[in-house]
């Protein structure tokens, strides 16, 4: 994803008056204004660019419960295609009232299955796919514990 993210695009599948549409009005605005704090801080600095990058760096380590990698709605547009599957079926899979199912649960119980799956390989098997879906487990694995392939 290119360093500019774009309010409209992330909005406009969430409904008006929904928590899920306050969530992300509250994270834009505090991204825009941490962007633009470190723009002044940084003025006469060329090698240093306020970028929205940057200012959500600065927000998971500052606002951590604004910016948390697991609830944002603005790091999770930053998550590879394979991550952001990771927190929809964590969604879908959680029951209401009860504890949220992590998408870092079922990520990794996906990685030991396909690891064992890969332990059976023999010479006559091709298994390239099972191993390219493995490493990009294991890639947005990753990204999913430290909040974002870029960050």
């Amino acid at each position: 994803m290119p360093d500019d993210l774009n309010f409209d695009d992330i909005s406009e599948d969430l409904e008006e008056g929904t928590a899920a549409r306050s969530r992300l009005n509250a994270e834009w605005s505090t991204l825009v204004a941490l962007r633009d704090t470190i723009g002044i801080a940084n003025k006469g600095d060329r090698n240093k660019n306020s970028t929205f990058r940057r200012a959500l760096s600065w927000g998971r380590i500052l606002i951590p419960e604004l910016f948390d990698p697991e609830q944002s709605l603005l790091n999770r547009e930053r998550l590879s295609h394979v991550a952001r599957k990771y927190f929809q079926i964590a969604e879908a899979s959680s029951e209401p009232g009860q504890r949220p199912i992590s998408p870092i649960d079922i990520i990794e119980a996906d990685i030991s299955k396909y690891e064992k799956l890969l332990e059976r390989e023999s010479p006559l098997q091709d298994m390239s796919l099972i191993r390219r879906d493995l490493n990009e487990m294991r890639i947005a694995q990753q990204e999913l514990r430290h909040g974002s392939k870029r960050a």
